[in-house]
C-alpha cells in the first residue's frame, strides 16, 4: 500500500504524519494539497513525500485530494525545510507563507448552541452567559467570528465549560478553499455609433447628460468589451450614469472572466542590446570583469549598481544575464 508523508495546515504542529492513499486518490504526488483526518477534526496538508512503508503501524486514509496538480515544488518545499531548521519556525507556517492566498485553509470549530438545552439550574458566568446570548442572536458561529466578537478576552475556557455542560454542539470544520476565477464587470455599445443622440441634454440634465454622453462615445470607438473601472476613468462617470444608459438600452453590463497573470499567454520579443551611455559603459566594463572571473567554484563579492530613476540601470542587469546564460 503507498503511504504520503504530509505536513498538517497546524501552526503549533512542526512535525509530519503518515497516511495511506486510497486508490482514488492514486494520482496525488509530493507537493499536492489534501485534507486529512488529525485527532478529532479534517485539516488541510501538503504532501511531502510518497513512500512505499509508513513510520507507525496504523495508519488513517487522506480524505480528500483538493487537486491533482501540486500547489508548491520541489524547490519551495526544500526552502520552507531550510526555513524550518535556520529559523527555528514551525514547518506549517513556513508553507502557509508560500501557497497562494485563498488557498491555504485552517481547521476551525462550529458552536452552536444545543436545541435541548440542559435542565438543570447552573448558574452561567457573565462571559458565558454573553456568548449564550451572541449565539442565540446570530446562530451558529465559527471561532474566528468569536475571537472577533470577544477580542482581548479569554472566552475559550468559557466554551468549553458551556459545551461540558450541554448548552453548546462543537463540530469540527475546515472550509473549503476560498479561490475562483477573477472576474471584472463590463460595459459595450448595443447601438450603431449614427443612432446615438446628439446632445446630452437628451441623456440627463446638467452635468449627468455630459458624463453620460462621453461614455457613449468612449464607447463608440471601442469594438468589443471595455472593463468598465477604465470607461470610468476616461470618461468621468460614475457607476450610476453607466446604469442608466444600460437601463435605457443604450449599453449593455456584463462581466467577463480574467486571467490572474497578465503576461500568461504574451510572447515576449527578442531585443538588442542597447548602446549604452558613458556611465553606463564604465559601469558595465566592472560587472564584465566581475563576470568573466566566475567559474562556479568559488564565492565572489557582490555588486551593488547605484543610480538615480531612469539613468539605465535594468539595460546592465539585461546584458549581464544574457552574458551568465552565454557562460552556461
Amino acid at each position: 500500500m503507498p503511504y504520503a508523508r504530509v505536513a498538517v495546515n497546524i501552526s503549533q504542529v512542526s512535525s509530519m504524519f503518515d497516511y495511506d492513499i486510497p486508490p482514488e486518490m492514486a494520482a496525488v504526488q509530493p507537493g499536492c494539497l489534501v485534507q486529512v483526518p488529525f485527532g478529532k477534526q479534517q485539516v488541510q496538508g501538503v504532501v511531502f513525500a510518497l513512500m512505499d512503508e509508513a513510520s507507525v503501524t496504523e495508519t488513517r486514509p487522506l480524505a480528500a485530494l483538493l487537486d491533482p496538480q501540486p500547489a508548491l515544488t520541489t524547490a519551495q518545499m526544500a526552502l520552507a525545510r531550510w526555513m524550518e531548521h535556520a529559523l527555528l519556525a514551525p514547518l506549517p507556517a513556513c508553507l502557509d507563507a508560500m501557497l497562494p492566498p485563498g488557498l491555504s485553509q485552517h481547521a476551525d470549530t462550529r458552536y452552536e448552541l444545543n436545541p435541548d438545552p440542559p435542565t438543570t439550574a447552573d448558574k452561567l458566568t457573565p462571559l458565558q452567559a454573553r456568548i449564550v446570548n451572541v449565539l442565540r442572536q446570530n446562530g451558529a458561529l465559527r471561532g474566528r467570528q468569536l475571537e472577533a466578537r470577544f477580542r482581548h478576552i479569554d472566552w475559550k475556557p468559557a466554551v468549553r465549560a458551556l459545551a461540558a455542560k450541554g448548552w453548546l454542539v462543537t463540530q469540527p470544520v475546515l472550509p473549503p478553499p476560498g479561490i475562483h476565477p477573477r472576474t471584472v464587470r463590463t460595459a459595450q455599445l448595443v447601438v450603431k455609433p449614427q443612432a446615438l443622440p446628439t446632445e446630452p441634454a437628451e441623456l440627463g440634465r446638467g452635468a449627468a447628460g455630459t458624463r453620460r454622453m462621453a461614455v457613449l462615445q468612449f464607447l463608440a470607438h471601442e469594438p468589443w468589451q471595455v472593463d468598465t473601472p477604465w470607461v470610468l476613468a476616461s470618461t468621468g462617470a460614475n457607476m450610476a450614469d453607466l446604469v442608466n444608459l444600460a437601463e435605457k438600452g443604450w449599453i449593455s453590463l456584463g462581466e467577463t472572466e480574467r486571467w490572474r497573470d497578465p503576461l500568461d499567454n504574451v510572447a515576449a520579443a527578442q531585443t538588442k542590446p542597447m548602446h549604452l551611455t558613458t556611465p553606463q559603459a564604465a559601469a558595465w566594463q566592472v560587472i564584465q570583469r566581475a563576470l568573466a572571473g566566475m567559474d562556479g567554484s568559488s564565492s565572489h563579492d557582490p555588486i551593488l549598481l547605484h543610480g538615480v530613476t531612469g539613468s539605465g540601470k535594468t539595460e546592465l542587469y539585461l546584458q549581464a544575464v544574457d552574458l551568465v546564460l552565454q557562460q552556461g
